[in-house]
């Protein structure tokens, strides 16, 4: 009888940690689902399932490059490839307009943004979203045209120089932006930029009624 009361404790000891077991492996499966659901939350907030993504900022030391429709260098206009690239995270910052001249082949000037440099000014307009398909011309201008102007010092660094014939310090280098998402996302890492932060404590944003200034070439 001792033998067979033995046995029967050592079962009711297995039985009970068979039980445990179980217990322990279906609260680990209900954590680890409610882990998941919650990286799931913070990963997809309400507002990422309904807002556009918005364009990612490149990393520091990556160029920042829009893509242009035109570039005007004073009454010279480019059309080809047109691009504006700013470089914000090296010691030596600096910002790029390239284009591909009438032989195909790429043109890049190369302008710096160190204070009392090269960069005399700037100011921008962005266009606001609309659904309307047809364009209103005002003013001569049309607006849905979104654009950001620079007045740039021509050195023979930056290779302005070249376009004397149309375009002087008193003139701008108009670029007009195809993506207005990404504008204003480069416009907000301008404004972070210390360099050119003193620009934008000038309130360089363009009124409708004044583009006709900045964009008589394009």
């Amino acid at each position: 009888s001792i033998g067979l009361t033995n046995t029967r404790r050592q079962t009711r000891s297995k039985s009970k940690s068979r039980k445990a077991k179980k217990k322990d492996e279906v609260i680990e499966i209900l954590d680890s689902s409610s882990e998941e659901e919650s990286s799931e939350d913070e990963a997809m907030t309400p507002e990422g399932r309904d807002s556009k993504p918005k364009p990612k900022r490149p990393p520091i030391g990556d160029l920042f490059t829009i893509e242009a429709a035109r570039i005007a260098v004073g009454k010279k206009v480019f059309k080809s490839k047109c691009k504006l690239r700013f470089q914000f995270g090296a010691k030596e910052q600096y910002m790029i307009f390239s284009w591909n001249n009438t032989k195909g082949k790429e043109r890049e000037h190369k302008v710096s943004l160190k204070q009392d440099s090269e960069l005399l000014g700037l100011n921008y307009y962005a266009a606001e979203d609309t659904d309307n398909s047809e364009n209103v011309l005002t003013y001569g201008v049309d607006d849905s045209m979104t654009i950001i102007a620079f007045k740039i010092r021509p050195t023979d660094a930056n290779e302005f120089t070249i376009y004397s014939n149309s375009y002087d310090a008193d003139s701008y280098i108009t670029v007009e932006v195809r993506d207005n998402d990404q504008f204003l996302a480069m416009i907000e890492q301008m404004k972070q930029n210390q360099t050119l932060k003193t620009w934008f404590d000038c309130n360089p944003e363009i009124e409708f009624y004044e583009l006709e200034e900045y964009t008589a070439a394009l």
